[in-house]
């Protein structure tokens, strides 16, 4: 989380990897940074600066231990009334980041716990659901609300591998324009969904705007932040994608929700799956049905009368159908 002047901005781009300037620095080196002037500090990178249109000039950012764990790291910029921070500030920081670093460890051991129960109901609802029904349209349509309700998402999509066509078909669409999901077609390597497909392969992608393979997509005029995306794959076949879009409070979705939705979507192929194999016995079937009436109607119901001979007619299929 970022508040304060441009906190918006930094929120949504801002990635640091273990190293990279300050903040990365300090989650590497385990040690508090007291900085009077940011731009004298070789640490720093002001590329950030850049990025964002914030004018950093001082600096505290301290680590977030619990039992020898890193949790993060906690800073702060820029003193009011053009003051720079001293080593009081840097105490009273690092006695908040103790408490943070708790607090965080809390709060991410009840949502894994929170999400690790919402996960084992939506899965037995979800088997319950596909135990009773096999339309493909029905499965798809209650399983992307629940996906949504329970991943706290603002939309999503279920797109299908279609052989024929060679693309991806919109299966199901929620939060979606509705001539955008009908009208969608996805090679294999196009965009997001299409790299997913290709690579059977899922992504976690907490920032869109930076990701090249959603950039040279087609765009829609529909909000796109954060985005899990994760392939449909039976037996390694690929049967489609489940897309997840938005978490409705504005934050990225985590590797929680990526681990949901990969749960999900093991469930989701193998009910399609199933689902086409009944479709296709029942095809078959009524195939069958009317070849055999049709027969029957071939074989002779009347037969000539030949004293001292009897005379019928039958058929023996060599299969189902001959």
């Amino acid at each position: 989380v970022a508040l304060g002047e441009k906190g918006e901005v930094l929120q949504k781009y801002i990635r640091v990897e273990l190293g990279e300037g300050i903040v990365g620095w300090v989650a590497r080196e385990g040690t508090a940074a007291l900085i009077k002037d940011a731009y004298s500090d070789f640490r720093f990178d002001p590329s950030w600066d850049a990025k964002s249109g914030f004018r950093t000039s001082s600096i505290i950012c301290v680590p977030m231990y619990q039992k020898h764990k890193l949790i993060g790291t906690l800073e702060v910029m820029n003193k009011t009334d053009n003051r720079v921070f001293n080593e009081e500030d840097l105490d009273l920081l690092n006695y908040l980041a103790d408490l943070a670093a708790i607090a965080i460890e809390n709060s991410s051991l009840n949502e894994n716990l929170r999400k690790r129960i919402m996960e084992l109901s939506l899965l037995y609802d979800f088997d319950k659901e596909i135990s009773s029904n096999v339309n493909i349209y029905q499965i798809g349509n209650w399983l992307l609300e629940h996906c949504l309700e329970g991943l706290e998402a603002k939309s999503g999509s279920i797109l299908l591998w279609n052989e024929k066509e060679n693309c991806l078909k919109m299966l199901q669409a929620k939060g979606m324009p509705s001539d955008v999901a009908r009208t969608l077609k996805i090679s294999l390597g196009e965009g997001i969904a299409g790299w997913v497909a290709e690579n059977k392969e899922p992504l976690l992608i907490q920032n869109l705007d930076t990701d090249p393979r959603f950039q040279n997509s087609k765009r829609t005029n529909y909000e796109n932040n954060s985005l899990i995306s994760v392939p449909l794959l039976f037996q390694n076949e690929l049967i489609g994608v489940l897309n997840i879009n938005n978490k409705k409070d504005g934050y990225s979705f985590n590797r929680n929700d990526l681990k949901l939705t990969c749960a999900i979507s093991e469930r989701l192929a193998m009910a399609i799956r199933n689902a086409n194999y009944f479709e296709k016995i029942n095809i078959s079937a009524e195939e069958n049905n009317r070849a055999k009436k049709l027969i029957e109607k071939i074989i002779p119901t009347d037969t000539p009368h030949i004293p001292e001979l009897s005379i019928q007619a039958n058929y023996f299929p060599y299969r189902e159908v001959g």
